[in-house]
């Protein structure tokens, strides 16, 4: 059973069935059901209940309000979170050529040096795919931060098309730095992209994937 996230005018309600309608054009969940059941399938419980949550509000103030309204269900061992979102989707049918020429580790947030390539301008040395992992390894830094306020700041400067970065932000507003064991909040198991782009005609998207090891 499906839920979208809505408010009332006053901002009492924040959880809702979605429509029929929203539910035929959503396909995470669909594609997330045959690997939980394949993991799920011989617990000795059975499988689990799940509730999919899907965010698409934009608004600082509510997705703090959803942190919030999650939190109690954060500190119940018997819970567990999975938060679903793939990393750059770079490439003009993307409408995303943003284009760094370093690795960005130790670079400021507001220091991250952007280009934006158009299908003419000539090609730095640094390639295209490895600006992409750049961009996104630095988002998965700040996300290993805990630090909500430094991914929102990330998101603006960067505009990295992280079509997850609503819900990562509502995980990191949960506070996890304060549950979590080891420096990092996440301890990230893999990186890849679908494609090695090396032309501004060239498109690909990436993934990630993490875990994060609570107390």
């Amino acid at each position: 059973m499906l839920v979208i996230l809505i408010w009332d005018q006053d901002g009492s309600k924040i959880f809702d069935f979605m429509d029929e309608e929203t539910d035929d054009d959503e396909h995470s969940f669909e594609m997330h059901i045959p690997f939980i059941y394949h993991r799920c399938q011989d617990l000795p419980q059975g499988l689990p209940q799940i509730i999919p949550i899907m965010i698409g509000q934009n608004d600082l103030t509510k997705l703090s309000e959803i942190s919030n309204a999650l939190k109690p269900f954060l500190a119940d061992d018997s819970n567990t979170f999975v938060i679903s979102s793939d990393f750059c989707h770079w490439g003009s049918r993307f409408q995303y050529t943003r284009y760094v020429d370093q690795d960005l580790t130790s670079t400021a947030i507001q220091d991250i040096p952007l280009i934006k390539l158009g299908l003419t301008k000539p090609l730095k040395t640094f390639p295209i795919y490895k600006s992409i992992e750049s961009l996104d390894k630095k988002a998965m830094q700040i996300a290993s931060s805990g630090n909500v306020n430094d991914w929102i700041e990330y998101i603006a400067k960067t505009h990295n098309t992280i079509c997850g970065q609503r819900p990562i932000n509502v995980l990191l507003g949960l506070n996890l730095r304060e549950v979590s064991a080891g420096t990092n909040v996440f301890n990230w198991i893999g990186y890849s992209q679908s494609s090695q782009a090396t032309s501004p005609l060239d498109s690909s998207v990436s993934y990630a994937s993490g875990y994060v090891k609570l107390k």
